[in-house]
């Protein structure tokens, strides 16, 4: 169902959540949609999160709190595994991978970080998180020569 929908399912949980974990952005929008019309405080009666970090989601009032993904680098490596692939693995074997995200926090799940302190979602350049996205990506590399 649509976040809207959802959110009068989660509304008559007893006890009522405190937090809410969407799968995407999208439905994280219907969510905070839906919990204003019932006059439910985002985020001081129920935070919300969405993943994949849409553009529009630093928009919504409150800015949506969400996971970052690099949607260009995840389409990537799907065609690059599948034209590795081409036909030579038998079906129902897929290969597993492991992508980088990072938390961008926003006003929807209650946190005081401020508006534009990180760029696009992105961590911040130089961060622990970059650092080790770019060890894990350079580790990658070696492994594959």
């Amino acid at each position: 169902p649509s976040g809207y929908a959802a959110a009068e399912s989660i509304l008559n949980r007893q006890p009522r959540p405190t937090a809410v974990f969407a799968a995407n952005d999208y439905l994280a929008i219907g969510l905070i949609s839906a919990f204003r019309d019932a006059g439910v405080r985002v985020p001081d009666d129920i935070a919300v999160c969405g993943f994949d970090d849409i553009a529009i989601a630093r928009f919504v009032s409150p800015p949506l709190s969400t996971v970052h993904v690099d949607a260009y680098g995840l389409g990537q490596r799907a065609i690059e595994q599948w034209l590795a692939s081409s036909g030579s693995r038998r079906s129902g074997q897929c290969p597993c991978a492991v992508l980088p995200t990072s938390l961008v926090l926003r006003g929807s799940c209650g946190s005081s970080v401020k508006a534009g302190a990180r760029a696009a979602g992105a961590p911040a350049a130089g961060s622990r998180t970059t650092r080790r996205t770019a060890r894990r990506t350079t580790r990658q590399r070696k492994t594959k020569s």
